[in-house]
């Protein structure tokens, strides 16, 4: 299987994740915001030049860095999604090279962020990119609520 095709499998996967796990508790950590991170990470990639299989690995682990809100609680989610793409990713010999890689950029995005190298760096900042926008308000406006309604505060 190509990166190409690896990386359609993932979208498919992943759109497929957020469509039957449906949890409207995820006012923020949606599949917009996923999809938001990939686009970003795309982005910031591009500015670097990365070769087919690091930006693959990128893309991947963008699109399964926030899977585990739709399983566990949030303090545990980054190593649920770790474990969801892995557990998808042992299907495909070809990603199999790539799940040390992803799942460190997946666990890079944990708080407190401590990317160790660019491509830890870059879905970092793309996960975080909308600090940086006039989104801003409305995000922060998103993460509170869902943050009060997933503790039960609301």
């Amino acid at each position: 299987m190509s990166y190409k095709e690896l990386y359609k499998k993932t979208e498919r996967y992943v759109l497929g994740l957020f469509e039957t796990k449906f949890d409207e508790r995820l006012i923020f950590h949606n599949l917009k915001h996923t999809e938001t991170v990939v686009k970003r990470a795309e982005e910031i990639g591009e500015h670097y030049d990365l070769n087919e299989k690091d930006k693959t690995t990128l893309l991947i682990a963008a699109w399964f860095h926030d899977t585990g809100h739709l399983f566990t609680e949030p303090a545990k989610h980054e190593e649920m999604s770790v474990e969801v793409m892995k557990k998808f990713m042992d299907e495909d010999s070809e990603g199999k090279e790539m799940v040390d890689e992803i799942t460190k950029c997946i666990m890079a995005t944990k708080f407190p962020r401590n990317p160790s190298d660019l491509l830890c760096e870059i879905l970092c900042d793309a996960d975080t990119y909308h600090f940086g926008t006039k989104e801003f308000k409305k995000t922060n406006k998103q993460v509170r609520k869902e943050e009060n309604v997933r503790i039960g505060h609301v």
